[in-house]
């Protein structure tokens, strides 16, 4: 039983987990042969014959052929992702699990699991894959006209997306038509290529788009693949061997393809992007283009993990308006503005005028509660560092009657109701700075 790594396995675990998390953020372009061989062999373990595969460009542009093409969805044929996911994967995972306790103690399957599987899964999955499945949701959940419009431009005919650097109408236009003139089967290839010469940027314009989502993430999966490839690779552990080339042909497909959508006569799956960019702790991040861009245009605007327009992120930080602040809601893109435009020109900027000062007696961190009056807008706000990331600041609105900057930290923390904050004593205080936590959050 092996209970823990040599120093060259050690070395060896960090050299590997660089080089799936190198292959999970891979912009080349896609290995189509790699990629619908192995996916053609879960087809044939589910007794299916070899699907047509139709290659999209993104996975916005994948999750937009799906849905012009919802009213003949019998093309399709059902949907396999629950044979996939259930009858193949969990499958496999059970059973190289279950290898795996035979020669690895619980303590060392745990340990690797967190120092490989846990480590790129928190970078592959949750940072980068989430802030993609999250955009397409919003670009496609609501009226695609209004969606589309905001998104991607306003004058869908003749601007044809603005966010989209190059032409989104054409790529699909020529999309559609190849895989529809390539596949004979679908009976609706005339009459759907009449209906793209006229109406397909009606269509993106009126129709309300679903959200069809997908559990099988190509690239993006490496972070469970990698749990299980580093025993059989470096520590000698011998798996079942059909279970072993089906892992291996999980691996085929991670390191040659993005996001794909499986059903009974047609995969739908997306070449990988063409820029995904990061900063120093492998977060979403590019300060003046987007974090994200796959070949059609597609893009993700993203500053240290936090996504935000195409304006906040490509504007230079001295042409980029302060008075964004006031309108942003959501605290996050607030503090990232501050970080780009900078604390203090932002100060200068709205002409802010400070009305008290304080300092928590239990963690040290300063608080100002300023007053900013900018044209309509007459607000105050409180003004304080991130917990956990010196530099960083908040400026969060608060409500008019806190005229103490103790009362503002109390109210953001709900020590106190809004109904209180105009007859708060020195007893009160008292109580609210006992009741202060001793550690931020």
């Amino acid at each position: 039983m092996i209970e823990k790594l040599t120093r060259e396995q050690e070395d060896q675990l960090i050299e590997y987990r660089e080089y799936c998390l190198k292959m999970g953020m891979c912009t080349e372009r896609a290995d189509k042969d790699r990629s619908e061989n192995a996916i053609t062999q879960f087809y044939y373990m589910l007794g299916k014959q070899k699907p047509y595969f139709w290659w999209c460009q993104s996975i916005l542009q994948a999750e937009i052929i799906m849905n012009l093409l919802s009213d003949y969805e019998n093309n399709f044929g059902n949907s396999l992702r629950n044979n996939i996911l259930n009858d193949i994967l969990d499958h496999l995972r059970d059973g190289l699990r279950e290898n795996l306790r035979g020669k690895l103690t619980d303590n060392f399957i745990n340990k690797l699991g967190d120092d490989l599987a846990v480590n790129l899964e928190i970078n592959l999955r949750i940072h980068t894959l989430e802030n993609l499945r999250l955009d397409l949701k919003n670009k496609l959940r609501t009226d695609c006209g209004d969606n589309l419009r905001s998104n991607l431009g306003n004058n869908l005919r003749t601007n044809l997306m603005d966010d989209l650097e190059s032409n989104l109408g054409d790529n699909l236009r020529t999309n559609l038509r190849t895989n529809l003139d390539d596949n004979p089967k679908w009976i609706l290839r005339d009459r759907l290529n009449g209906h793209l010469r006229h109406n397909l940027l009606d269509d993106l314009a009126n129709n309300k788009f679903e959200f069809k989502g997908t559990d099988i993430w190509g690239q993006m999966d490496y972070y469970w693949i990698a749990f299980y490839m580093f025993p059989e690779k470096y520590l000698g552990v011998k798996y079942d061997q059909n279970k072993s080339i089906l892992l291996h042909y999980w691996e085929d497909i991670a390191e040659t393809s993005c996001w794909w959508w499986a059903y009974e006569n047609v995969v739908f799956i997306s070449d990988r992007p063409e820029k995904l960019s990061v900063n120093s702790n492998h977060r979403l991040h590019s300060d003046g283009s987007p974090a994200i861009r796959f070949t059609d245009g597609y893009s993700l605007w993203a500053l240290n993990d936090i996504r935000v327009s195409k304006e906040i992120a490509e504007t230079p930080a001295e042409k980029l308006n302060p008075e964004l602040i006031l309108n942003e809601q959501n605290p996050d893109i607030q503090r990232e503005i501050i970080r780009k435009i900078g604390a203090e020109r932002v100060l200068k900027k709205l002409n802010a005028k400070s009305l008290d000062t304080w300092t928590d007696p239990k963690t040290g961190k300063n608080y100002e509660l300023l007053h900013l009056k900018v044209n309509t807008i007459d607000r105050k706000y409180m003004y304080y560092e991130h917990a956990s990331l010196p530099g960083y600041f908040y400026a969060k609105p608060v409500p008019p009657d806190i005229n103490k900057a103790m009362h503002g930290r109390a109210w953001i923390l709900s020590m106190v109701e809004i109904s209180e904050l105009s007859h708060i004593d020195p007893a009160k205080e008292l109580e609210i700075e006992a009741n202060l936590p001793s550690k931020l959050s």
